[in-house]
């Protein structure tokens, strides 16, 4: 099953050859320890471009990893889904979670694409093992065909493809950074109504608060505790609620309309009660700004804290207020844990935290105001993200085209406008 074609009907100067035929899996590792040669981490490539990336932790001390040479392939085994592909251009160690992949009859170049093909990706993903941390093994990479073509040919496709994708990839970059510089404008829109109100007329003093500044004189500051308080009302035994998500990009939001981004809960007894207008808190992420005011009721994991209001207030004031980047600082300073990814904000510790108390009615003006501010922003925004997707599914079909022979490479219309 596994040697079955995963691409249509190649050329007829085009030859179908296992993987294990055309290149050698190699198995050579080391101590990390004994070596001075550069490591490379999964992380240390970006999915489905195979471009290198600043890593986090570029290089490990100790432990086992696999040798490469200069020329060799590296394909990510551990989560197969992210087609992490790239041809080293030096020789150097890396994670165990990559098969190094030696070209025997194939273009190392060639190679790389091929693996990052999404047909490609779809197989391998349908035969991994794990269900968490699902892997790929070289017996069911290695018993795939793949489309070979002439060598001549082979070479025209990674020039053409070489080219193509890097213009993609440069015009990815410049929406991408478009994108960032708007939501820096939205951002400061935000930060400087929910924390100076809108009138320029005020009176201002200092609010005894580094990160908040001077704020209109009539304005309370209070922590967060005197304003709301830890709701954890469980849900009923076999109940049918809606189950609600929190993401930071997106805020709150029902799972069924973001399904793909994770797993589904196969039960939601015991989950906490979330009613419209409550703050959910992401304990594990508050510090990057996993903390938004939902207008859905339903329930939502108990691994998230769920806050109610017990003071006159908007709900969706202090859903700007920490979302707009401001309070990302004091929430990680009153996190508890030994690492980033292990940092927890507990209540005892939000609760502690400064906010602006401005009068119910000006909280509801602000959020009205920056909704229409901030509506040519928010769209701007949106179609950049919209943009950056189309572009990469065009590259992904860019891609699979001219590796299974769909499209003539050397009567291609090249330098033409993108436009997806």
């Amino acid at each position: 099953m596994t040697g079955d074609r995963w691409f249509p009907e190649l050329p007829a100067d085009w030859k179908c050859e296992r993987a294990k035929y055309v290149v050698q899996c190699l198995d050579r590792k080391i101590n990390a320890a004994e070596t001075d040669l550069e490591y490379t981490g999964l992380e240390s490539v970006e999915a489905w471009t195979g471009r290198r990336v600043p890593s986090s932790d570029p290089a490990i001390s100790e432990g086992t990893a696999n040798v490469y040479s200069k020329g060799d392939v590296l394909f990510g085994k551990l989560r197969p889904y992210l087609a992490k592909a790239l041809e080293v251009q030096d020789d150097g160690i890396c994670s165990t979670e990559f098969l190094v992949l030696r070209p025997k009859k194939i273009s190392g170049r060639y190679l790389q694409y091929l693996l990052r093909t999404p047909a490609f990706i779809d197989v391998i993903s349908a035969w991994t093992y794990g269900a968490k941390m699902p892997r790929a093994s070289w017996d069911i990479v290695g018993s795939l065909l793949l489309p070979i073509p002439p060598k001549g040919y082979m070479d025209s496709i990674v020039t053409f493809l070489d080219r193509e994708t890097t213009r993609i990839d440069e015009l990815v970059t410049e929406v991408e950074r478009l994108s960032v510089l708007l939501e820096e404008k939205r951002e400061a829109i935000v930060a400087h109504a929910v924390t100076k109100g809108l009138s320029t007329r005020v009176r201002m003093r200092y609010s005894g608060v580094e990160w908040l500044g001077d704020v209109p004189d009539h304005w309370e500051i209070r922590r967060v505790k005197t304003l709301f308080r830890l709701k954890c009302t469980p849900a009923p035994i076999d109940n049918d609620m809606e189950l609600l998500s929190l993401y930071t990009d997106v805020g709150v939001k029902p799972r069924r309309e973001l399904e793909e981004r994770g797993n589904k809960a196969s039960t939601t007894d015991g989950y906490w009660i979330v009613e419209p207008g409550d703050i959910v808190v992401n304990k594990l992420l508050a510090w990057m700004g996993a903390i938004a005011a939902s207008k859905y009721g339903g329930v939502t994991s108990p691994a998230y804290d769920v806050l109610r209001a017990i003071k006159p207030l908007d709900p969706w004031y202090y859903d700007l207020l920490f979302r707009s980047g401001l309070y990302l600082t004091p929430f990680r300073m009153n996190s508890r844990g030994i690492m980033d990814m292990r940092l927890r904000l507990y209540f005892d510790r939000l609760g502690t935290i400064l906010v602006p108390y401005p009068p119910k009615a000006e909280q509801q003006e602000i959020v009205k105001h920056v909704g229409l501010k901030t509506l040519p922003y928010t769209a701007a925004i949106n179609h950049c993200k919209e943009y950056v997707s189309r572009l990469r599914h065009y590259r992904s079909s860019l891609v699979t085209d001219a590796v299974t022979g769909q499209i003539d490479v050397l009567s291609y219309r090249l330098g033409d406008p993108i436009t997806v």
